[in-house]
């Protein structure tokens, strides 16, 4: 679409020894979080949490799909 832009950053990253995965939310220091705060502030923002399975599951997906 043509007026689509950017709302809101969260970096993922999969431990695959442990098979769980990890959110970090941009931190005042981070390049996004003005862009984060500006759609939602959480008063969480520069910590990382353990994802839910279900976005494991999805992010599982989207890493195999792009080794290919």
């Amino acid at each position: 679409m043509p007026n689509e832009r950017l709302v809101y950053v969260v970096s993922y990253a999969f431990d695959a020894a442990t098979g769980h995965g990890y959110g970090y939310l941009p931190g005042r220091k981070d390049k996004s979080y003005d862009l984060n705060a500006g759609t939602i502030f959480r008063g969480v923002e520069g910590k990382r949490f353990h994802s839910w399975t279900q976005w494991d599951e999805v992010a599982k997906k989207l890493i195999q799909a792009r080794g290919q």
